[in-house]
């Protein structure tokens, strides 16, 4: 299986039948059978072209493609393979059933606390270890590498906010943790792609005015699923955002994750946004 991602286009299907054709021409050249995108450059990064939500701004690390461009990918022969989708929260409460749950759970020896970001690197090493694990059997999976690690970590430093990221431990032991990013395209959206002295003075002013997070992570090890951590875990991002006065999108989910996403809806989330993945085979 091979990859292609970065797709930009204008809106002229000989174009795009170029760009796709050099595409899978290089990925057959490395002996691919198959290939399978956008992803930019990962499955840790930007993922699928905006299938549906038009109407709304892409979230930080979620793509915005315009429309033409999924004809432009069924045109040149390539199918549905999996699409991804995006939930909103704002104050609709979780279902009722959900707080008889939440009570069971808080019996157990489960404990939540933020993210400790003067340990940054070590807890880094933790998520690595347990986002490894819980996403191991993932249609996709790709394996977080030291480099990524690394990188993520260079993003939250400046970026990050304490109290949008948790990690679940039960007797001291880390199983589980959920990573939130605030959504700073509403920031750099002000910035028009450039950034000296006046849109650095913009930056400062418009990060006070992010009024919503992305949930971009939430897992726990295999060995410690079934016993309520991610409940616990969606609680406190609830509480979280409720107390920094904010909304937010829990992106993304794989459609056929059929527990999840029955999750998501049961604690309030609203599905808004749907992106796609395309498949074919190489010729």
């Amino acid at each position: 299986m091979g990859f292609f991602g970065f797709f930009e286009c204008i809106p002229d299907y000989q174009v795009a039948e170029l760009l796709l054709n050099r595409a899978r021409e290089g990925l057959k050249e490395k002996g691919m059978q198959s290939m399978r995108g956008p992803v930019n450059p990962s499955m840790n990064e930007e993922c699928g072209l905006l299938l549906e939500g038009f109407d709304s701004s892409p979230t930080i690390m979620m793509p915005y493609t315009p429309e033409y461009y999924l004809e432009f990918m069924e045109r040149f022969g390539l199918k549905k393979s999996k699409d991804l989708l995006a939930y909103f929260y704002s104050s609709k409460e979780p279902q009722a059933r959900v707080f008889k749950l939440l009570e069971k759970v808080k019996n157990k020896n489960i404990t939540i606390r933020n993210i400790d970001l003067k340990k940054l690197k070590s807890e880094i090493i933790i998520m690595k270890r347990i986002f490894n694990s819980a996403w191991e059997k993932n249609w996709g999976f790709v394996p977080m590498t030291d480099k990524e690690a690394e990188s993520l970590a260079r993003t939250m430093k400046p970026l990050g906010n304490a109290e949008l990221i948790q990690f679940a431990e039960m007797k001291g032991e880390p199983v589980g943790f959920s990573l939130s990013m605030p959504d700073y395209n509403q920031v750099l959206k002000h910035l028009n792609g450039k950034f000296g002295p006046i849109e650095l003075l913009k930056f400062l002013y418009y990060r006070r005015k992010i009024n919503m997070f992305r949930l971009m992570v939430l897992g726990v090890e295999k060995e410690y699923r079934n016993l309520g951590i991610e409940l616990l875990l969606y609680f406190k991002i609830i509480e979280n955002a409720k107390k920094l006065g904010m909304c937010f999108e829990s992106s993304w989910t794989l459609e056929d994750n059929t527990p999840i996403n029955k999750g998501a809806v049961a604690m309030g989330g609203t599905l808004y946004k749907k992106y796609r993945f395309y498949e074919k085979q190489i010729q």
